[in-house]
């Protein structure tokens, strides 16, 4: 579990040695939630990096993917660059 959400539980271990450990959210189409990533110092795992997501939310606003005023379609990357 990380907050609200049942989890899977991931291990990679790195070349380096490190060792990372993934949660994904099952009820959130795995999105991972939270990031752990650990580095042996003495013998024994120590955290480096820790990112978690909080307060995720499944759904959205319906005009969050409404395309902005003055949206114009392009073709190619070329058309990009033009003025």
């Amino acid at each position: 579990m990380h907050g609200v959400h049942p989890c899977d539980r991931y291990a990679l271990t790195l070349p380096s040695g490190d060792e990372v450990f993934i949660w994904t959210a099952r009820d959130l189409e795995r999105l991972p939630v939270k990031l752990e990533h650990m580095r042996r110092k003495d013998g024994e795992l120590a955290p480096i990096r820790i990112v978690e997501l909080l307060d995720v939310r499944a759904g959205a606003d319906k005009d969050l993917f409404e395309k902005p005023k003055g949206y114009k379609t392009v073709g190619s990357y070329e058309e990009l660059a033009k003025p």
